[in-house]
């Protein structure tokens, strides 16, 4: 929330796609609003969601995306380019963050 404004959302869950059942927990759904992009946001989220994560007593976090160098500026590791199966030719990068 800022100013009492949802400015951006996460969760987590045990499963998210179906080609990899080998990789959980997931980071899912994280998402900053528009509005509120290129101010600092990001770092503040990306923290509460470690800090989050490590209360939870996960060891590890994956996600997958297309996007290519936003998530490793937050200490997310490029595992892979894979394919979803979402859409004939979809294909999407996963990435594994250590929580310590």
């Amino acid at each position: 929330m800022q100013d009492g404004v949802p400015a951006g959302t996460f969760q987590f869950a045990m499963s998210d796609i179906d080609t990899r059942p080998d990789c959980y927990p997931w980071l899912r759904d994280f998402w900053i609003e528009p509005a509120f992009r290129g101010k600092g946001l990001t770092y503040t989220v990306m923290e509460a969601i470690k800090e989050h994560a490590a209360r939870l007593h996960l060891t590890e976090l994956y996600l997958f995306t297309r996007h290519e160098g936003l998530y490793e500026k937050f200490g997310w590791e490029y595992v892979e380019t894979f394919p979803t199966y979402l859409t004939p030719d979809d294909k999407q990068r996963l990435y594994r963050l250590s929580i310590c």
